[in-house]
């Protein structure tokens, strides 16, 4: 469909060799993740990359067409619709954080979707995918164009922000409150003063309540219905058995989607039960290395750098309006993907890759757009406002 709206195959973006790594990659995981038969879900992790691929040049390739006027409505839509689908279909917590009553999740709808047998969304996978999604709505309420487009982020930045809240999802939290803290100081240098003030309260506060009080707050006693995975030490146990599998496989990984068996096999685990289930290192640099090895590490290290140059440099130009609102905001989205990515892989599972992957291609689609027009532009440098 790209290709037919603006008869070219595929757009260079600032992400190209990045991306050209990781295709060079697939066929030498699906090698290492042969074991005699073939392996599906290491042939699904491929293909989803593949598909993920596609999505990402399908919208970075609508740069300068009549198409990129419609991009700040259809991401406000895309994000009503996902906050729909989470709703009715994320296994909520009742008793993960003490904040929020559990009675208050019996007032929610509940649908079983066509095909699933199982479960739906996980609640970190839910906080993941909304804290995402909340930045550019409340950068596109802030300093958006038109009254019905404000209107219109109002509503989706209220819906997901609390989906977000009702996930209990603490790494999805921390994330968003620290990319809403930093992104005004993206448009005004003076809020970084702000920023300096609240820091150095968070460190005061955290000198006075000590470490075992903090672990308490954020890490709470695991209830009878929450998964040692969601601990601290088992987070920490993961990681550990994450790396013995890097030290191992440092140049091939594991295969991709392996994670889970080989830790099985190779690394058990011990303070976590063995019908648990860990299907990800809840790292997403760390699963990349686990996929595809240090390589795979640095093809995506690389592909978040690369798009958060090019979100940069279109910020600093220091326009104003909707696009440059809305590139804002992609780059306090491109943070809560990395904080929440050092803690949990909520948008690199199954479900939530090829959103990510739209998403990453609406960041290098208003980069490029921004970066390549020839509309007269404001002082280098944020505003001073």
């Amino acid at each position: 469909l790209r290709a037919i709206a603006t008869r070219t195959l595929a757009p260079r973006t600032m992400a190209d060799w990045p991306n050209v790594l990781t295709l060079l990659l697939l066929p030498v995981g699906l090698w290492v993740s042969f074991d005699g038969r073939i392996n599906w879900i290491s042939w699904l992790v491929a293909c989803r990359i593949i598909a993920g691929l596609a999505v990402f040049y399908g919208a970075a390739g609508l740069a300068r067409t009549r198409w990129l006027v419609y991009l700040p409505w259809s991401f406000l839509l895309l994000s009503l619709a996902l906050f729909a689908l989470v709703l009715v279909d994320t296994e909520w917590p009742t008793s993960k954080m003490p904040l929020l009553p559990g009675a208050l999740y019996g007032w929610l709808p509940a649908i079983q979707l066509p095909g699933r047998a199982g479960g739906g969304f996980n609640p970190n996978m839910t906080g993941g995918s909304m804290a995402f999604m909340l930045l550019p709505a409340v950068a596109l309420l802030l300093w958006g164009q038109g009254w019905w487009l404000r209107l219109l982020a109002l509503l989706t930045a209220g819906l997901v922000g609390l989906a977000l809240l009702l996930s209990q999802s603490r790494g999805a939290w921390i994330a968003a409150a620290v990319a809403l803290l930093i992104m005004p100081g993206l448009r005004s240098r003076r809020w970084w003063i702000v920023v300096a003030l609240v820091a150095g309260a968070a460190v005061v506060g955290a000198w006075l309540l000590g470490p075992a009080r903090i672990e308490g707050v954020v890490f709470p006693a695991v209830g009878a219905s929450e998964s040692t995975v969601n601990t601290l030490s088992g987070r920490l146990e993961i990681w550990s058995r994450a790396l013995y599998l890097i030290q191992d496989f440092s140049f091939t990984g594991a295969g991709p989607g392996r994670f889970h068996w080989v830790v099985n096999l190779l690394y058990p685990l011990f303070t976590i039960a063995p019908d648990a289930e860990v299907p990800h290192a809840h790292n997403t640099f760390l699963q990349a290395a686990a996929d595809f090895g240090i390589p795979g590490l640095i093809a995506h290290a690389a592909f978040l750098l690369t798009l958060a140059a090019g979100l940069v440099a279109a910020v600093r130009q220091g326009r104003r309006g909707t696009l440059p609102a809305l590139a804002v905001g992609f780059l306090a989205a491109l943070l809560v993907y990395t904080l929440h990515g050092m803690v949990d892989g909520a948008l690199y599972s199954q479900r939530t890759y090829v959103l990510a992957s739209v998403v990453f291609g609406a960041m290098a689609l208003v980069s490029i757009d921004l970066l390549t027009s020839n509309r007269p532009v404001g002082p280098a440098g944020p505003a001073s406002d």
